[in-house]
């Protein structure tokens, strides 16, 4: 009876304890310098970034344009457009076509105000 002390039943609590704290604690660690190296939920580089480029930028007259018989390369949207297409139940060309005529009249207010 004396060689199971109550000394290693101790050890063989003890040790997968610490163990599974420590793993516990690690896992803890990498989660919290993750977020702190991920920009903030309402930051705007979440939605654009330097590498991001517009439809126009492109030549492309729509996003929807190329997607018959391919995969339309990576634009960025207006969150508006996404939004709208998402929740509010319309189609993406005509959501898309609002926005560009909507875009194309504060352009040619922005040249009837500045001549130059």
């Amino acid at each position: 009876m004396d060689r199971f002390s109550s000394d290693l039943w101790e050890w063989a609590l003890i040790i997968p304890s610490y163990l599974i704290a420590c793993v516990v604690f690690v896992y803890w660690v990498y989660e919290s310098l993750n977020m702190m190296s991920v920009p903030r939920p309402d930051s705007l580089s979440t939605i654009c970034d330097s590498k991001s480029k517009w439809i126009t930028q492109l030549g492309m007259p729509s996003a929807a344009a190329s997607t018959t018989h391919s995969i339309p390369p990576l634009v960025h949207m207006p969150q508006h457009l996404a939004s709208s297409v998402l929740y509010g139940g319309a189609s993406f060309q005509e959501e898309e076509a609002q926005v560009f005529a909507r875009a194309r009249k504060q352009q040619q207010q922005q040249q009837q105000h500045d001549p130059s």
